[in-house]
């Protein structure tokens, strides 16, 4: 099913390897693929370790850590993570207008594009604003329970959903699977105005929102991951709006303490979804514009795959993030791209089914 390059690993057999269903079941063709191919990943010895990197908000999202990276090291992350939102920008960078900000999909998107075509995959987060007050996602005031009626997005969120869902749809038409990670760090008390409330109306909201994606808008080109912080608990599964409304489950992660999340990673495994490390930093960082301008956590990727894979040992994909947590600001990025377990932009271009890279496909 999918062709290899010389000297890589051969696929799981699908025998022993039942491809996953997509939660959406008018899924295009390419994430219908796309899911099949990370469901045998934890399966291969080499090549089974998808890397990938942030590499800054709008209005200073590039690809320059990419090309920086191809550059000195003869490889590119193979996953690009961007966001159609902003964040902490001090005031004389800051975007206007200062309240119900916009997804800044025409921004983003050709980035996006750019890195499929190159033979890439990609993931977006939505550091949706704030659907009651228009102020960033931080803004933690709101009751969920308002945010749904009669099954459906109320106008309030589907406010906030319909730019989100206009971007999606440019991507549709260029043929992007998009690995969507909305509503993230879910149970990380009160960081997001989504974040830390009441379970059974968060999984509301989720069943909500993607069914109104996937059946109003019409948007088959999503796998959607689940996104609970580090530390979750059972929190992780209280929160999990089910089987049916999810393809990929994941953390986020800034520590090196991987142990200390085992027991999240086993929790979130149980659900039969593959499972990524959809933001990683090895440490902390006061979170403003100067302390990521000037911090440097010093720290060694060289030995990152070995350290995840022994206690979250069948992730398919990491993402490192931003600033003094890239792979660009630490030592042996090198090191980590070359590792034979790691699947850059280069082997995944070779790899995967080549229709899914090819030209922009009409949904089902």
């Amino acid at each position: 099913m999918f062709a290899l390059a010389a000297g890589s690993s051969p696929a799981a057999d699908p025998a022993l390897v039942k491809p996953l269903t997509p939660a959406n079941p008018n899924a295009t063709p390419a994430a219908r693929a796309l899911l099949g191919f990370l469901s045998y990943l934890p399966d291969r010895k080499e090549r089974r370790l998808i890397t990938g990197q942030f590499p800054e908000w709008y209005p200073r999202a590039s690809l320059d850590s990419f090309e920086e990276l191809q550059t000195k090291t003869g490889q590119t992350p193979g996953i690009l993570s961007l966001d159609y939102f902003e964040t902490f920008l001090d005031a004389d960078t800051a975007t206007q207008p200062a309240t119900h900000k916009p997804a800044r999909w025409k921004e983003i998107n050709p980035l996006l594009i750019e890195h499929w075509r190159a033979g890439g995959l990609v993931t977006l987060s939505v550091h949706m604003t704030n659907p009651w007050t228009g102020k960033k996602s931080w803004d933690h005031s709101g009751d969920l329970t308002e945010l749904v009626v009669d099954g459906q997005p109320a106008p309030i969120l589907q406010a906030v959903l319909d730019p989100i869902a206009d971007g999606l749809a440019n991507l549709q038409k260029q043929g992007v699977v998009v690995l969507f990670r909305p509503y993230h760090e879910l149970t990380l008390g009160s960081t997001f105005w989504w974040a830390g409330k009441d379970p059974a109306a968060f999984k509301k909201m989720w069943r909500a929102t993607f069914d109104y994606l996937t059946v109003k808008r019409q948007l088959y080109n999503l796998l959607w991951i689940y996104n609970p912080g580090s530390g979750c608990g059972e929190r992780g599964i209280e929160n999990y709006p089910g089987a049916r409304f999810v393809d990929i489950v994941s953390l986020d992660l800034y520590s090196t303490d991987f142990a200390a999340e085992k027991r999240n990673y086993e929790l979130l495994k149980s659900t039969g979804k593959p499972f990524a490390l959809s933001e990683f930093g090895p440490g902390s960082v006061p979170l403003s514009s100067d302390s990521f301008a000037n911090a440097s956590l010093d720290y060694d990727y060289g030995a990152f795959p070995s350290e995840l894979l022994r206690y979250f040992p069948e992730t398919v994909f990491f993402v490192a993030w931003r600033g003094p947590f890239s792979l660009n600001r630490n030592r042996n990025a090198n090191v980590l791209l070359a590792n034979p377990v790691c699947l850059n932009r280069e082997q995944l271009a070779r790899e995967l089914p080549a229709f899914i890279h090819r030209s922009p496909e009409p949904p089902n």
